[in-house]
C-alpha cells in the first residue's frame, strides 16, 4: 500500500513540474520578455469575406462577375492596415464531390472590394464560394455558399 501511495505521489509531482515547466516560457513569451529562444507566435487577424455572383442564372459562354469584400476585423487594431501595395489572391472554388476545387483567381486588397471575372462552356448547376487563403498577416476566410446555374 505504501509502494501505491509513494508511486501516485510521484507521478503527480512529475504532473504538477511537468506543467510548471511547460508553462513558464509561453507566460514568459506573453508578458514580453525578449532574448533567449523563447519564441511567441502572433496572431492572424480575422478578415471576413463576403461574396455573390452579379446574377444567379448565366447562359453558356457569358461573362459574370463574382463580387465582394474582403473586411478588416474591426477588433484586431493598427495591425490589419494593409500593407502598402499588398495584394492578395482570392479564389472562386466549386463543389465537385465533396472537395473545393479553384476556377478562377483575381486579387483582393484586404478592406476593398473585389470582381473576378467568369465563364463557363457547359451547362451546369454550380455550388460556389470564393476563398482567401492565409497571409503572413491574416488568417483564411470564406463567403459563404452560393448558386449559379449555367443554361
Amino acid at each position: 500500500m505504501t509502494k501505491k501511495t509513494v508511486g501516485s505521489a510521484a507521478i503527480a509531482l512529475a504532473i504538477v513540474v511537468g506543467c510548471f515547466g511547460l508553462a513558464t516560457p509561453a507566460a514568459a513569451g506573453s508578458a514580453g520578455v525578449t532574448g533567449g529562444s523563447v519564441a511567441v507566435t502572433a496572431h492572424k487577424s480575422p478578415v471576413k469575406l463576403d461574396a455573390k455572383p452579379d446574377k444567379s442564372t448565366v447562359k453558356v459562354g457569358e461573362h459574370t462577375k463574382i463580387r465582394g469584400h474582403l473586411a478588416l476585423s474591426p477588433f484586431a487594431g493598427a495591425r490589419v492596415a494593409a500593407p502598402a501595395g499588398g495584394v492578395d489572391v482570392l479564389f472562386v472554388q466549386q463543389l465537385v464531390a465533396g472537395a473545393w476545387v479553384n476556377l478562377a483567381s483575381g486579387p483582393c486588397t484586404p478592406g476593398d472590394d473585389f470582381s473576378i471575372d467568369l465563364s463557363f462552356h457547359v451547362a451546369a448547376s454550380l455550388t460556389l464560394r470564393v476563398f482567401a487563403p492565409e497571409t503572413d498577416i491574416y488568417a483564411a476566410a470564406y463567403s459563404d455558399v452560393f448558386a449559379l446555374v449555367v443554361i
